[in-house]
């Protein structure tokens, strides 16, 4: 008996110590500086909200949180960083959705968004127009759409690179509406914009800061955004789904992820501290004058939604058989 009480006395020891050690991440987690990993160069919406966490989050933290940019190969070299870094908290990734869930689909990455990663939270939306030259008849999405389709085959759009997320969103939209479009590829948001504002297209996509100010001075008419709901930044514009295409969403946004691994009690840490850092009323001013929308989600949330976005996307990159150029 006394070996028997021994045994169970033993048993419910090393317990109670597997326990403590499973505690003792989030307990002592951070003793050291946390590095945020940028997928882009500065001024992008991503290294905008990246820059934002890492002035409020050490607060509550109590240890600096670094950003990093580490542009390159469509957001891949700093997803490849991340991904091989230790699963301890300490080395985090903010990316859009070319890194996650189109790139490793119309192309070969040194990761598995799915698999090499663990998903902390959502960060924010980054609202995408849709315009049309100023020539144009429709002054509306609604006569957009009746425009195209009594005319197939004779609108051009425009959007910043082939199998960009707006390239997507143009297909996608020819799709659900059944329209003949043909897309004109550019090499960024930018020139995207101007190619609408020149005549070379009739319509296309590009992130809101880029077609605000042409879209205010008349030198092109925004019709919708492409996002599921409306944007602050730009409150007048309705959706697309709202403006004739229910259901259409090709939205861009940021995302939180860590290693593969990272303890789930350092990961759900990380989450609550996004959530406390966007209650700071500084934080949403700053991300509405960036033309960010503040979109939290727990890591189990933000799991579900990245793997949604994948799977979506994928199966229109098969469809279309699209591959990068």
């Amino acid at each position: 008996m006394r070996i028997g009480f021994a045994l169970r006395f033993g048993a419910m020891a090393l317990g109670l110590w597997l326990a403590g050690q499973v505690q003792a991440p989030a307990q002592s987690y951070p003793t050291k500086p946390i590095h945020i990993i940028i997928t882009t160069g500065p001024g992008s919406f991503v290294d905008i909200i990246a820059r934002v966490l890492s002035t409020k989050m050490p607060v509550s933290l109590g240890q600096p949180v670094v950003p990093e940019n580490k542009p390159g190969a469509a957001g891949q070299l700093a997803a490849d960083f991340v991904a091989k870094a230790a699963p301890d908290g300490y080395t985090l990734l903010v990316s859009s959705p070319g890194t996650l869930t189109v790139g490793p689909q119309t192309g070969k990455t040194p990761y598995d968004p799915l698999k090499d990663f663990a998903p902390v939270s959502m960060l924010a939306t980054a609202p995408t127009g849709f315009a049309v030259n100023p020539s144009f008849p429709a002054k509306t999405f609604g006569e957009f759409l009746a425009y195209v389709r009594a005319h197939p085959g004779t609108v051009s759009y425009s959007h910043p690179g082939t199998g960009s997320l707006m390239h997507l969103g143009g297909e996608h939209m020819k799709l659900m509406a059944g329209l003949d479009m043909q897309p004109v590829p550019y090499r960024g948001a930018a020139p995207a914009a101007t190619a609408i504002v020149t005549g070379e297209v009739q319509v296309g996509f590009a992130d809101l800061p880029s077609l605000k100010p042409l879209h205010e001075v008349g030198r092109l008419r925004i019709l919708a955004v492409v996002d599921p709901v409306r944007t602050a930044y730009m409150p007048e514009i309705p959706t697309v789904a709202e403006s004739g295409l229910p259901g259409y969403d090709a939205g861009g946004w940021g995302i939180l992820v860590a290693p593969a691994g990272t303890p789930s009690e350092i990961v759900a840490r990380l989450s609550s501290e996004v959530r406390r850092a966007y209650e700071n009323p500084d934080v949403v001013e700053a991300l509405k004058r960036a033309a960010v929308d503040p979109m939290l989600a727990s890591p189990q949330e933000t799991a579900k939604f990245l793997r949604t976005e994948y799977e979506k996307w994928g199966k229109l990159i098969r469809q279309l058989g699209i591959k990068p150029q």
